[in-house]
């Protein structure tokens, strides 16, 4: 074959496509975001089975 500067002449360089840290970074967000709400739903569960079903929820 040849040498690095023979193939760079022979193939043009194709570009290549970068991540999407943003993305990536608001899909972590948005899933540690569901598992919080889902154990904060719980947690509320929990508190009205314990306090009673005929109380209503207290108003944050």
């Amino acid at each position: 074959m040849g040498d690095a500067r023979t193939l760079d002449r022979r193939h043009p360089r194709i570009p290549v496509a970068k991540p999407n840290y943003s993305y990536e970074k608001r899909q972590r967000e948005l899933a540690k975001k569901k598992k919080q709400d889902e154990k904060d739903a719980r947690k509320r569960a929990a508190r009205q089975a314990k306090s009673g079903e005929g109380d209503p929820p207290p108003q944050p």
